[in-house]
């Protein structure tokens, strides 16, 4: 009881690790006798506490606490900083164990982004380590491919969007009457550009494998090719929608509002979405940048992204094909019954 259970229990309610228990209960009886082992739990715990609430005290929490020494969103920013791809690849396979991958990336990932879009805005993180983030992330996601995100990301006509309902979606927009030409199965639907900084770019990667786990057709797009220079390089054939992510703590919005005038000028049908981090950033809260960006979408998760393309998706495919159905109701004299269900 005393080495075994009563450590468990106590280390579970209040806060304590069971070897601060066993320690606690020795010295204290050692000191003080049998009163000294009633009082040892109730007394390591005020001195939790105060390491909780004291800055000067903080190494009392660490050395008999039971909280880790970092967050789930620290150690993943931490080893995407070391570019340690392998530990990352771990705690990430440790959380899908109880959550999806859509979660993982909302609750993990991008906080850890934003943890280094701060440092970015303090000055004390160069240029190289971004880009060690951005290639820890890249690989990160390679390796994550096969988790398929299982709960859909919205319903449409109260049926679920799969992989398989994504991919009819995506063929009946390219091409709803005639079988698509393989030249064309390559042209992506939606495109996931990064904003400016190569976390940006680590964010629209993450997107990018969100939507095609979703069954649709998604690239990624660097800031170099939407540049004034690299524009005239951007295919602009089969866009639904552009993404646009930027992870910035710094509020500024002078760079995103020129690239969102070039992709106006380039696509100017095609469906806009900005998705800004951190969830406190001006444009998701500031009515007089959004007027300056012109009509767009705003979302500041990856899962509302992924909800909104599929809505375009859906939306272009039931345009697309109005004129289509209403040609085959005339011609089979008003039979309405679906060949295919969709």
């Amino acid at each position: 009881m005393g080495q075994l259970v009563e450590p468990m229990l106590y280390g579970r309610g209040t806060g304590l690790s069971p070897i601060s228990v066993v320690l606690s209960a020795i010295f204290w009886g050692w000191l003080w006798g049998p009163v000294g082992l009633i009082i040892s739990t109730p007394l390591t715990l005020c001195f939790v506490v105060l390491g909780r609430h004291v800055e000067q005290l903080e190494f009392l929490n660490i050395l008999l606490g039971d909280r880790p020494a970092l967050t789930k969103i620290e150690n993943f920013y931490q080893r995407a900083l070391a570019g340690d791809v392998d530990e990352v690849q771990e705690h990430a396979e440790e959380l899908l164990e109880e959550i999806d991958l859509a979660s993982y990336y909302d609750e993990v990932a991008m906080p850890g982004l934003e943890l280094a879009a701060r440092d970015i805005a303090r000055g004390v993180l160069t240029r190289s380590q971004m880009e060690r983030i951005k290639e820890t992330v890249t690989a990160l996601v390679a390796e994550l491919e096969y988790h398929a995100d299982e709960k859909p990301a919205t319903n449409v006509e109260k049926r679920p969007i799969t992989p398989e309902v994504g991919k009819e979606l995506r063929r009946s927009v390219e091409n709803p009457e005639t079988p698509t030409p393989p030249s064309e199965q390559s042209k992506a639907q939606l495109r996931c550009i990064a904003a400016r900084t190569p976390l940006d770019e680590a964010s629209a990667t993450m997107l990018a494998q969100l939507l095609r786990s979703q069954g649709l057709a998604a690239e990624v797009v660097s800031k170099e090719t939407v540049s004034r220079t690299g524009m005239g390089r951007f295919e602009s054939d089969c866009v639904a929608a552009v993404c646009i992510c930027i992870v910035d703590a710094s509020g500024s919005t002078s760079a995103l509002r020129f690239l969102v005038r070039r992709l106006r000028q380039r696509l100017p049908s095609a469906h806009l979405l900005i998705i800004a981090w951190p969830k406190d950033h001006p444009l998701l809260s500031d009515n007089r940048l959004k007027e300056n960006l012109g009509e767009a979408g705003y979302a500041s998760s990856l899962r509302d992204a992924v909800r909104f393309c599929l809505t375009v998706i859906v939306e272009s495919s039931d345009s697309t094909n109005t004129p289509n159905r209403e040609m085959e109701i005339a011609q089979t004299g008003g039979d309405t019954t679906p060949a295919v269900s969709r």
